[in-house]
């Protein structure tokens, strides 16, 4: 019995001894499969890295930024939007490396992100590069930068606030080519022609993607933070928010809170992703969700054809009333405008043919809800209407550097057209740009990823 035992015993360790060493040769094989794998990536990735710094020298020293078409010379800062969308032969007059230097910033500006923002969900963030600038504001509130004169001490200063989406910001221009910068210049010219002895200073509060609602309560957040502007300007009416008047992101917020609440984490394909192997895996995701989302189509969609339009202009006839109610009370002016839009009546044949192919498809219903929101906008005399401002500009002239922003010699027809309609005596002038006085709490510091930058 006892011989039986030890083999018995003998043979169990034995069959143990062999699992342990199955196991551990697999798993050594795995491990250094893992590591051969992210050294062979990363080479691959070296490699195609000097590659690409190949190709920019030689753009850079060719001088040569821009195909005859207009289209950006592909490099490592272009992305395929860019590449497919943007004019240069909207700008010319800038020159190419000016415009090549723009579209840079824009590329690493572009790569911090957006930014949270409460109440209104979420902003552009700060940044500082040659061109492209967005600052914070007293309050702690993102601005993209202004081009305006020097305050002169003994004058009083005034404020003039621009609200819109992303071409009131001023994406695929220059800090000096956006309308809020021309206007900036084209009334202090009208003020010191007019003899008036104060300063004014335009503050861009443009934000992508925003509309009249997200706008209305950004206005309403500024003035509780203390800021008292003379005027505010709001040009709108490409952006319509979503069909339930909700801003862009609702939908994915509403997930993100939801899996807060479950304490869901942020798992390996952040915390390793520094590995070549997840920078692998993690640009496969990233193009898969973009595959799926484009078949499946945007959730709550904010297509012109899917908006019910009646109710539409009642969001911004609601918008503007309100905005109007609150103003008073503080004797701040209000302007209201609706704005030129590439996809109604802009001669598209000034786009490339292959981006109308791709961004402007003729929609009919797209174009029928288009031409039922003008035309019940126009009705609205407290809408000053700029939609046919093409017209002005000339029919054959290039108005857009992209889809869907304005070209500098554009934005600059923008502000002349509003800078005609300020009456500069109506103003009041306060006496204190932020009033201390009434402050509800401390400066807003918002989350960043980078040091933010003060006004």
């Amino acid at each position: 019995m006892s011989y039986k035992s030890n083999l018995s015993k003998t043979n169990a360790y034995s069959s143990l001894k062999k699992l342990y060493f199955w196991i551990a040769s697999n798993l050594l094989a795995l491990v250094l499969i893992f590591i051969l794998s992210n050294i062979f990536l990363g080479a691959l990735y070296a490699f195609r890295s000097q590659i690409v710094e190949i190709n920019n020298r030689m753009v850079l020293k060719s001088g040569h930024f821009f195909n005859q078409n207009g289209s950006p010379v592909s490099t490592s800062k272009r992305n395929a939007s860019t590449v497919e969308t943007f004019d240069f032969n909207a700008c010319k007059e800038l020159g190419e490396k000016y415009a090549s230097d723009l579209l840079d910033d824009f590329f690493e500006f572009g790569k911090i992100g957006l930014i949270y923002q409460p109440w209104i969900q979420f902003s552009e963030p700060p940044f500082r590069s040659k061109k492209v600038n967005v600052l914070l504001d007293e309050r702690g509130f993102p601005i993209r930068k202004t081009i305006n004169p020097e305050r002169v001490n003994n004058k009083k200063t005034i404020r003039i606030f621009t609200f819109g989406g992303s071409t009131t910001f001023g994406y695929s221009v220059s800090d000096e080519h956006t309308w809020p910068s021309f206007l900036s210049r084209i009334i202090n010219e009208k003020a010191k022609s007019l003899g008036k002895p104060v300063n004014i200073e335009v503050v861009n509060y443009g934000r992508g993607s925003y509309f009249p609602t997200q706008e209305s309560f950004l206005l309403i957040d500024l003035l509780n933070q203390g800021h008292r502007p003379s005027l505010v300007i709001f040009l709108d009416g490409v952006n319509w928010g979503l069909n339930d008047d909700t801003a862009e992101f609702t939908p994915q917020l509403g997930k993100l809170f939801i899996k807060e609440q479950e304490h869901k984490v942020q798992g390996l394909l952040y915390t390793y992703k520094w590995l070549p192997m997840f920078r692998l895996v993690t640009s496969l995701k990233f193009h898969l969700e973009e595959y799926f989302e484009n078949l499946r189509g945007i959730e709550n969609s904010s297509g012109y054809e899917d908006q019910d339009i009646s109710r539409l202009i009642n969001r911004f006839e609601r918008n503007r009333i309100n905005i109007n109610s609150i103003c008073s009370l503080y004797g701040i002016k209000t302007l209201f405008f609706l704005q030129p839009n590439s996809a109604y009546s802009y001669n598209l044949k000034l786009f490339r043919p292959d981006i109308v192919k791709k961004e402007f498809n003729n929609n009919k219903k797209d174009l029928d809800a288009l031409s039922l929101f003008h035309k019940g906008m126009k009705s609205n005399s407290s809408y000053i209407d700029l939609s046919t401002l093409f017209d002005t500009f000339g029919k054959d002239n290039r108005a857009f550097v992209d889809t869907a922003h304005y070209s500098p010699r554009f934005s600059k027809l923008v502000a002349s057209q509003i800078a005609s309609y300020i009456n500069l005596d109506e103003l009041k002038v306060f006496p204190e740009l932020i009033d201390k006085a009434k402050l509800p709490g401390d400066k807003r510091i918002p989350v960043l990823r980078n040091k933010p930058t003060s006004f």
